[in-house]
C-alpha cells in the first residue's frame, strides 16, 4: 500500500512540475517621455484604410449585371431552367440571391405518388442545381437532370419557395431532357423582408 502512495505522490509531483512555466514573464519597455498609454502593454501604431465613400456588401438589386445574360443550350440528357425572381409583395427584382432547384421527396412509399400526396423539400448545398441570380433577378440553370423540382431562393438565414403567379400553389418545375423551361417572372417572398441586411 505504501508503494502505491509513493508512486501516486511522485506522479502528482511530476504532473504539477510540468504545469509551471520555465520561462520568465515577458517585460515591455516603459513609455517614453510624452507617450501616453492606458494599457499595461504597448500597442503598435496602425494606419487604418478609410475609403472616400462608404462601402457596403451588395444587397439584392444593388449591383448591375457584370456580363450580358445568356441562356445555355440544353444537353441531350439534361435541361435548362430560366426565369426571373421577383419580390411577391413589391414586384421588384430579387437580384444577387442564390436560386436552387430543390428535390421533391414524397412521403408515400409508392413510386409515382398520387396528386396531393405529402412531400418534403431537399436541397444539397453543393450538388443540387443552383446559381446566383444576376442583379435583375434573372437566372439560368444549365445541365439540370430531368425530373420534378421546387424552385427555392436560399440565403444562409432563410429559404423562400416560389409560388405560381397569383396563387398559393408552389411552382411546379418539371425539367425535360433537351429542352429549355422558361418560368418567366417567379414571385417569392423576399428573404430579407423585415430584416436589416
Amino acid at each position: 500500500m505504501n508503494k502505491k502512495i509513493v508512486v501516486l505522490v511522485l506522479a502528482l509531483a511530476v504532473w504539477l512540475s510540468a504545469c509551471t512555466p520555465d520561462t520568465q514573464p515577458a517585460t515591455y519597455p516603459a513609455p517614453t517621455a510624452g507617450e501616453q498609454t492606458t494599457d499595461a502593454y504597448p500597442r503598435p501604431t496602425v494606419e487604418l484604410y478609410v475609403p472616400a465613400e462608404p462601402q457596403t456588401y451588395p444587397a439584392p438589386g444593388d449591383v448591375p449585371s457584370p456580363t450580358p445574360f445568356t441562356i445555355p443550350e440544353p444537353g441531350a440528357n439534361t435541361g435548362v431552367v430560366t426565369g426571373r425572381v421577383l419580390d411577391v409583395d413589391s414586384g421588384g427584382a430579387l437580384g444577387n440571391l442564390e436560386v436552387y432547384l430543390g428535390y421533391k421527396n414524397y412521403l408515400t412509399p409508392e413510386p409515382g405518388a398520387p396528386a396531393g400526396a405529402a412531400y418534403t423539400y431537399e436541397i444539397q448545398r453543393n450538388s443540387s442545381p443552383h446559381i446566383f441570380a444576376d442583379g435583375e433577378g434573372r437566372f439560368a440553370l444549365g445541365d439540370v437532370p430531368p425530373g420534378e423540382y421546387i424552385l427555392i431562393v436560399f440565403t444562409p438565414n432563410s429559404i423562400s419557395v416560389a409560388f405560381e403567379q397569383n396563387s398559393d400553389m408552389e411552382l411546379a418545375v418539371v425539367v425535360e431532357a433537351g429542352k429549355v423551361l422558361d418560368l418567366g417572372d417567379v414571385p417569392v417572398t423576399n428573404p430579407y423582408a423585415g430584416t436589416s441586411r
